[in-house]
């Protein structure tokens, strides 16, 4: 067991040794993507929280930085469709209140 956490640990040490270098660069493409200050740091922590849970699938066949900044394109994306979602739900909501 105690192997394990070593492992993790490992792991752990080298995400941040190689991703971390990467977060200025990452977070001036958040505020490109967002527009907004706060929802940039909001995609940027949502993006190591993701790339954190498939480091186990990550392989190293692209650079780190194109890694990071595709699962930071796809966080912005699912904001989008969820703002989106709920927004029309709103209005569903709203036409019903008047009817």
């Amino acid at each position: 067991m105690l192997g394990l956490f070593s492992a993790q640990k490992r792991r752990r040490e080298a995400f941040e040794r190689e991703a971390l270098p990467h977060l200025d660069a990452l977070h001036a493409y958040a505020l490109h993507l967002c527009r907004s200050p706060a929802d940039a740091e909001d995609l940027v922590q949502e993006t190591f929280l993701r790339a954190v849970k498939s480091l186990p699938s990550f392989r190293g066949e692209v650079p780190v930085q194109a890694w990071l900044l595709s699962i930071a394109r796809r966080v912005c994306a699912d904001d989008v469709r969820r703002r989106q979602r709920a927004r029309r739900l709103a209005e569903r909501l709203e036409r019903v209140a008047v009817t």
